[in-house]
């Protein structure tokens, strides 16, 4: 009797381990991927033309900034330089599993030039 218990404990242990081993490693279809943004909040001002953004893109198969296809390392890291126009920026993060799962993030940027770069470039249209 307490051999049929004995075995019947190990069998629901053993069950019991299957289901949370399956579980842990489907947390990647469940969650999809991880979109990760090195720039706190959703909006950024800079007097800077051209920025580099970077994040982290774990479990994504594909990145895209504005359908633009961007590079990853193994560990999903990704750094891109942006060239702004002057005014609100706006930049559309795309990371896709090899499930299909999808994350969005949108980052604005609203580029400011600095005063001596708007002179310059005012005295450099008037002389031509």
């Amino acid at each position: 009797m307490k051999n049929k218990k004995l075995t019947i404990l190990l069998f629901t242990l053993f069950i019991l381990g299957v289901i949370v081993y399956a579980l842990y490693t489907a947390r990647y279809l469940i969650y999809g991927p991880r979109l990760v943004l090195d720039v706190p909040g959703g909006t950024m001002e800079t007097t800077t033309q051209v920025i580099e953004i970077a994040g982290n893109a774990a479990n994504a198969q594909k990145l895209q900034i504005n359908n633009k296809d961007i590079l990853t390392d193994q560990s999903g890291n990704f750094s891109e330089k942006m060239l702004l126009s002057v005014g609100s920026n706006t930049f559309i993060f795309n990371a896709v599993d090899k499930f299909g799962n999808s994350k969005s993030k949108t980052l604005q940027v609203v580029y400011t030039p600095e005063t001596d770069d708007v002179l310059q470039l005012k005295d450099n249209n008037n002389n031509k």
